[in-house]
């Protein structure tokens, strides 16, 4: 399974201000649409994964179904990530073996589907500084397993930047440029976080019998039989770039 670092930092905005931002120059000439992806996040009945700070996916894609296992965090981070194609929409615990993820579940873990984010994503890479940074432009939302009609979702409106090459202060820099075009906020929570909390909120704080556990349709359709990230708050641009942000 492949691992990689990933630095990150996410705006949340309003859906009006997404669509202006598909307009931006900086962006539109590069901007491509993607996957609609759909994402479903597991764990154990009791959580052990949410208790540790790690999260499991496995999402559906155009090209088939990616798992991927990485820290939990939020803001501008900087965590392990492990990632690979699967042959289903159902979690591969052999692709697990060099995480540490598998000490965690043990040798014969039941992993249950506790909800699922569906994104409409738009991308583009761009130069920012000395870095490239991936832009994503994601409007979504979260929704449990008791809620697969999408009735009492969590909605999702961001944008995500990922530095794939360079300095961690483009981030913030390119954070400031887009915060001058249109409000934004520093976002604070993961689509993980959302969901778990959506989770919680949902079965009232008690876990759920597997017998009235119901999968999403991709799951359906396709199914066959230490916190692991460090939080990057670099004082100086970090004060910068939300004092410029919250006065937009």
């Amino acid at each position: 399974m492949r691992e990689n670092k990933e630095m990150e930092l996410k705006l949340t905005c309003n859906l009006s201000d997404l669509t202006s931002l598909r307009q931006w120059p900086r962006l539109m000439a590069a901007l491509k649409a993607g996957d609609d992806l759909e994402s479903v996040y597991f764990d154990t009945v009791d959580r052990v994964l949410q208790k540790s700070g790690y999260v499991l996916r496995v999402r559906k894609t155009l090209a088939g179904y990616v798992q991927t296992a990485k820290g939990d965090g939020d803001g501008l981070i900087e965590r392990d990530e492990w990632e690979r194609p699967i042959a289903s929409s159902t979690p591969d615990l052999d692709a697990l073996k060099r995480t540490p993820l598998k000490a965690l579940l043990g040798k014969e873990p039941k992993l249950l589907p506790l909800f699922a984010v569906f994104i409409e994503r738009a991308t583009c890479t761009i130069q920012q500084g000395v870095s490239q940074i991936e832009v994503a432009l994601d409007h979504g939302r979260v929704t449990t397993l008791d809620d697969e009609d999408g009735s009492n979702p969590e909605n999702i409106c961001e944008v995500e930047l990922e530095l794939k090459r360079g300095d961690a202060a483009d981030l913030f820099a390119l954070a400031r440029e887009i915060g001058s075009q249109v409000p934004v906020r520093l976002g604070v929570r993961s689509k993980a976080e959302r969901g778990f909390e959506l989770d919680r909120s949902d079965r009232g704080g008690a876990c759920p019998s597997s017998d009235n556990l119901r999968l999403f349709s991709f799951l359906r359709n396709g199914g066959s039989g230490s916190s692991g990230f460090e939080v990057m708050r670099p004082a100086a641009d970090a004060a910068s770039v939300c004092a410029g942000l919250s006065g937009a």
